[in-house]
């Protein structure tokens, strides 16, 4: 009977673990971005965010990030990830369900490194 009561207390606490690095990391990170010159524009997936140094948010999902200043080549920014120490929590603990919600919500990685820094050349 003490077996019983404690399974059906485990599984639900089991559940809520369900995405952990989902619930832990967020879908979004936040990353530090400078430039040799400063005041560059921050673009991401094309739209402008902000100017160097720029301390900002961005999502997960695999964004294009391109620095821009007149008179400068426009520089690509390729930001790295590693695999989230939670997403093997969800990998062992729910081996299916867990690792399949962070994958889906681009939450099973994190960038690494989190600051950038871009020398831009003349044109």
């Amino acid at each position: 009977m003490t077996r019983k009561i404690a399974i059906l207390i485990a599984l639900p606490l089991l559940g809520t673990l369900t995405g952990c690095a989902t619930i832990v990391n967020g879908t979004s990170q936040e990353l530090h971005f400078t430039s040799e010159p400063t005041a560059a524009q921050v673009f991401v997936n094309g739209e402008p965010i902000g100017y160097t140094p720029l301390l900002t948010k961005i999502q997960r999902n695999n964004p294009e990030v391109v620095l821009k200043k007149e008179g400068y080549q426009n520089q690509n920014v390729y930001l790295e990830y590693k695999l989230s120490g939670f997403f093997w929590v969800d990998f062992f603990l729910l081996p299916l369900v867990g690792p399949i919600t962070d994958t889906i919500t681009d939450s099973m990685s994190v960038y690494e490194p989190t600051f950038y820094h871009s020398k831009l050349k003349p044109q």
